[in-house]
């Protein structure tokens, strides 16, 4: 046994967790190690399963987004920064989202931003990594970088710190991108501690990728 999965397993034996089982109940989860490496799941009578963190809001949309994505043949791509990958992990908690997701970029820094997705100096020195016209180049980026013909992109004040009287904490921008129809930004502010402020941006992100297959084509033409 590694260091490591020793250290788990004595965190395991002082601690108690509780997970949903899918049915209204708790289970207690257990871990099994993998090489060494701790992998945790949620002790059903069918064996492990993975102890999702999606709440019912998310993996409703989640479901409506799959169903229509795959009717509509869409295949998204996202783009990241203050949630570091979550919209892209909630993507794929559904099994056989392969089908209709391409991939994750996350992009934290400014030089990711510039690096992987294009986004230009000017963008990131004038308006500023969160602001509307960022996260636009992000989701073109993201766009002409993938096999998508639909992005999301985020960019946000997670807290607790590195609000401004502009851009206080929960300040989030977003922006969905059709290699078809065009782009749309939508700015939020919402609240609460640096979890659920990235908990709600992924609802949204979702929520806006079901609206934009239903919608009318968005407003600005994506440039090529």
């Amino acid at each position: 046994m590694t260091v490591i999965a020793a250290l788990y397993r004595r965190r395991l034996a002082r601690a108690t967790f509780a997970c949903g089982d899918g049915a209204g109940g708790l289970n207690f989860p257990r871990v099994r190690f993998v090489g060494g490496v701790p992998v945790w799941g949620c002790a059903t009578a069918g064996g492990i399963v993975q102890c999702g963190t999606m709440n019912a809001d998310q993996k409703q949309l989640l479901q409506q987004l799959a169903t229509l994505a795959i009717e509509q043949e869409q295949v998204i791509a996202t783009a990241e920064s203050c949630t570091g990958g979550l919209i892209a992990a909630a993507l794929t908690e559904l099994a056989g989202s392969s089908t209709w997701f391409d991939r994750g970029f996350v992009t934290y820094s400014n030089a990711a931003k510039r690096e992987l997705l294009g986004v230009s100096e000017e963008t990131l020195h004038g308006p500023g990594a969160v602001s509307a016209a960022t996260v636009a180049e992000m989701a073109q980026g993201a766009l002409s970088r993938s096999g998508a013909s639909l992005t999301v992109s985020v960019s946000g004040v997670a807290g607790p710190g590195g609000g401004s009287a502009e851009k206080p904490v929960g300040t989030v921008w977003m922006a969905w991108a059709s290699r078809d129809y065009g782009h749309r930004t939508r700015h939020f502010l919402f609240t609460g501690d640096r979890d659920s402020i990235r908990q709600q941006t992924v609802t949204e992100a979702l929520r806006g990728l079901v609206d934009c297959i239903l919608s009318e084509p968005l407003a600005t033409p994506v440039r090529h």
